[in-house]
């Protein structure tokens, strides 16, 4: 519990929030955005359908995510597979959205005290930002 289950920075874009790093690379995938040859393992496990939709080209190793974050995962789709893009956008402007500046990163912290999180959790996330912060790992 308190791990992510994606390492990115989320930004506070019109719609909601969005991880960084990968609408980058999905927007290279889609051909419009930059393509950084150190990812280039990344493009080339997905394409793009002709629908638009983009489709894996090969199954994910799952030894490498956890039984907790597979679980959230699958809450979170169920949760919300049957609403539409406005419902979903809407519902998105939560907390942490509303409290970044627009196009501006979204603090972990606020999207910890927007998922219900417990002051132990919180205090643990901003322990965890000063020990990286000290150690230089942000």
């Amino acid at each position: 519990m308190g791990d992510l289950i994606v390492n990115d920075s989320y930004i506070a874009m019109k719609n909601g929030p969005v991880p960084a790093t990968i609408y980058d690379l999905f927007k290279g995938i889609r051909g419009d955005g930059f393509r950084d040859e150190r990812y280039e393992i990344f493009y080339n496990s997905f394409k793009v359908d002709e629908a638009g939709y983009f489709v894996p080209l090969e199954f994910p190793d799952m030894d490498f995510i956890s039984e907790a974050s597979v679980a959230s995962i699958d809450e979170s789709i169920i949760e919300n597979r049957d609403l539409d893009s406005y419902v979903l956008s809407t519902k998105s402007h939560d907390y942490a959205w509303t409290n970044a500046d627009k196009y501006d990163k979204i603090d972990f912290v606020d999207i910890a005290k927007a998922g219900g999180a417990s002051n132990e959790m919180i205090d643990y996330i901003l322990e965890e930002r000063e020990l990286s912060e000290i150690l230089g790992c942000v």
